[in-house]
């Protein structure tokens, strides 16, 4: 099991990304059922970038229907403020 920055690809999701990952998951894209599905199964696949918390989800090979049909690039996308002031986006990107 490769580690990425003293975590091991494939660990489950903090409590904290598994929030922000049911946020992201929950809005009205046609294929939000398929997202949440691919969640209950997934994990942890490391970070994107050595330079910023940019994680990878990694899910199982599953079945054609099961498959988000997706050209990629963004997915769905949170705005983040705190006490009014918009802080930035969160992105979760279909590959």
């Amino acid at each position: 099991m490769n580690m990425s920055r003293g975590r091991a690809v494939g660990s489950a999701f903090s409590a904290k990304e598994k929030t922000v990952l049911d946020l992201l998951c929950s809005g009205d894209h046609p294929y939000r059922e398929l997202a949440r599905e691919q969640l209950r199964v997934a994990s942890w696949g490391g970070y994107q970038l050595d330079e910023c918390d940019c994680f990878l989800i990694s899910v199982p090979k599953l079945p054609k229907a099961a498959r988000i049909r997706h050209g990629g690039g963004p997915f769905s996308t949170l705005d983040v403020s705190r006490a009014g002031e918009g802080l930035g986006q969160l992105d979760l990107w279909v590959v």
